[in-house]
């Protein structure tokens, strides 16, 4: 870590925060220059891997989880385009930070469309009907018949 300031690596760690999203904020403090600074830490998913229908795995990217909450909030009438993005963006850390909690280093698209789910209702109810949607009739889409049991395990 150097001082956007002067450029040095004598930097002082003078508070540090958890947030609820898995973040660390620290404050730092410059021992050459004095001047104070902030910055904020997220642990990477990298080594995860999301296995899709196909069988195919490809790596878990978080922007991919965003842009699809604001896709289904986009269509809305009630919400601003700031709602959406904000409801999107504190959905997609509670995301990351079940998957980072979950130690897990797989996970099937339908589990994190499940997640999604129960994630998106408590935040809103507009962009949790539409993503609903778009899930169920993706699935419904690709596996013809879908079983009454998977849909009441979306409930």
């Amino acid at each position: 870590m150097k001082c956007p300031f002067c450029g040095t690596s004598q930097i002082k760690v003078v508070n540090t925060r958890s947030t609820i999203a898995g973040t660390i904020w620290r404050r730092r403090k410059c021992l050459l220059c004095h001047n104070n600074f902030s910055t904020s830490e997220m642990l990477s998913l990298t080594g995860v891997k999301v296995i899709k229908r196909s069988g195919k795995t490809e790596r878990f990217v978080a922007d991919k989880v965003l842009l699809g909450i604001c896709h289904a909030g986009n269509e809305s009438k009630r919400l601003s385009s700031d709602q959406v993005r904000e409801a999107a963006t504190k959905i997609t850390d509670r995301i990351k930070s079940e998957i980072i909690r979950s130690k897990r280093k797989t996970i099937k698209t339908q589990h994190l469309g499940k997640l999604l789910l129960h994630q998106i209702k408590p935040v809103s109810l507009e962009i949790y009907y539409r993503f609903r949607a778009y899930f169920l009739s993706n699935l419904h889409y690709r596996h013809r018949k879908l079983p009454k049991t998977l849909i009441n395990d979306l409930d």
